[in-house]
């Protein structure tokens, strides 16, 4: 049973539109972080912004008093799977979404908590 659930996640995540290349989905990947971080009631973080490394894009909440940055989540660039942030450094093991699929990111918030397993995504 885990496996198929597995395997419809994995198929659901890997769902792609061919029109989109993955710069473009990528952009809209973060004009939707950047509208939910300007559109939360509390108002903490500013923007999320991108460091782009060989093998991960790591996408960053910048907080608007310190400009203190911590890992908002992880894009893997070969796939575009969105990975939850293990550390500043290391994405989580399993992908939680997908760029190219953004029915899979449709519940993102401020804090990253769309991210946990325990979050249905599908």
């Amino acid at each position: 049973m885990k496996n198929t659930i597995a395997r419809r996640i994995l198929n659901k995540l890997n769902e792609k539109d061919d029109s989109q290349d993955f710069d473009t989905a990528l952009n809209k990947f973060i004009l939707k972080c950047n509208a939910v971080m300007k559109a939360s009631e509390n108002g903490v973080y500013d923007e999320v912004q991108i460091i782009r490394g060989k093998k991960f894009i790591r996408v960053i909440s910048v907080l608007k008093v310190t400009q203190i940055q911590s890992a908002y989540c992880f894009i893997e660039i070969a796939t575009g799977n969105i990975f939850k942030a293990d550390s500043w450094v290391k994405p989580a093991k399993s992908p939680k979404a997908s760029i190219y699929n953004p029915e899979t990111y449709a519940n993102l918030d401020v804090y990253g908590s769309w991210l946990y397993k325990n979050k249905k995504i599908l």
